[in-house]
């Protein structure tokens, strides 16, 4: 990695493979239309659920406001999930539970 920056050669890091991480990614690359932050934040909701249920793991969310960090919770509940919030601000974030956790 060192020698791609010495080299001006442009390093993406990701927090976690998940298409929500990927499109940001892609979309701040290339430039393109930057979807709705909210949108993005309760797609990357419904993956974490997807994730939860699949491997009956907790599942750690990216950070985002109060608002929607709220709209995530109520997300979760109607997926018979369990979630709290983590982290001070403005890193505070949402973690999915499973029964198991």
């Amino acid at each position: 990695m060192k020698e791609a920056e010495a080299d001006g050669i442009p390093i993406q890091v990701l927090k976690s493979n998940t298409i929500t991480q990927i499109k940001n990614a892609l979309s701040r690359m290339y430039q393109l239309d930057t979807p709705d932050p909210t949108e993005s934040a309760l797609q990357e909701t419904l993956e974490g659920i997807s994730r939860a249920k699949a491997t009956n793991s907790m599942v750690e969310l990216s950070p985002q406001n109060a608002y929607v960090r709220r709209l995530q919770h109520q997300l979760v509940e109607r997926h018979e999930l369990t979630a709290r919030s983590t982290g001070k601000e403005p890193n505070r974030r949402l973690r999915i539970y499973t029964a198991a956790d």
